[in-house]
């Protein structure tokens, strides 16, 4: 009986560890301003913080899957990567379906087509009658679509002028994080803003 000795072929690493820390410092800038261009198309309770915090672990994971063998820049991949890692963590953050997304901005389209036609508020039945299906699906539609309005607790309260204060909702709920806690985040917040 022949025994095949096969050898495990381990991957190394394109980069060093002092490669990969100065390349972290590197690319750090351009994690931020990928997340800052992205930042403009997404809601205001979306935190720049936490989309340069997902840009930071696509550049992380970049910068350990990177092949020099394959003739790309490290920039253009690392973009990919970071771009990426941004868009996965928006989409983790939304609980709400794509289908079901999708069918509430037809509706929203609807209804604004519809009062435009009959210049003023459209009716129930009206609204269903032009998506084309019965009532029953409608307010299953419409309580969906409810639901997708909830508060954000990072929004920012609105007093009775209508202007934004500095509180936000999340002002109000009681913390158990301590002092020390806090300078720890806001020294590595820091960190990652100087890049």
């Amino acid at each position: 009986m022949y025994q095949i000795k096969i050898r495990e072929r381990k991957k190394e690493p394109a980069f060093s560890e002092q490669e990969r820390e100065a390349m972290v410092r590197q690319y750090a800038p351009l994690v931020k301003y990928i997340a800052s261009r992205i930042s403009m198309r997404v809601p205001p309770n979306v935190s720049l913080d936490d989309l340069i915090s997902c840009g930071t672990m696509g550049l992380l994971d970049a910068i350990s899957k990177f092949d020099p063998a394959k003739n790309v820049k490290f920039k253009t991949y690392a973009e990919v990567r970071i771009r990426g890692s941004i868009l996965d963590g928006l989409r983790n953050l939304d609980w709400i379906p794509r289908s079901v997304r999708k069918k509430i901005q037809d509706m929203e389209r609807c209804i604004q087509k519809v009062e435009r036609q009959i210049g003023r508020p459209a009716e129930d039945d009206e609204i269903a009658q032009e998506l084309e299906i019965n009532m029953e699906d409608y307010y299953t539609l419409l309580n969906q679509a409810r639901s997708v309005d909830l508060l954000s607790l990072d929004e920012t309260i609105r007093d009775q002028s209508f202007t934004d204060s500095k509180e936000s909702y999340v002002n109000f709920i009681p913390s158990h994080v301590t002092p020390q806690d806090e300078t720890l985040t806001a020294e590595i917040k820091q960190v990652v803003a100087e890049g």
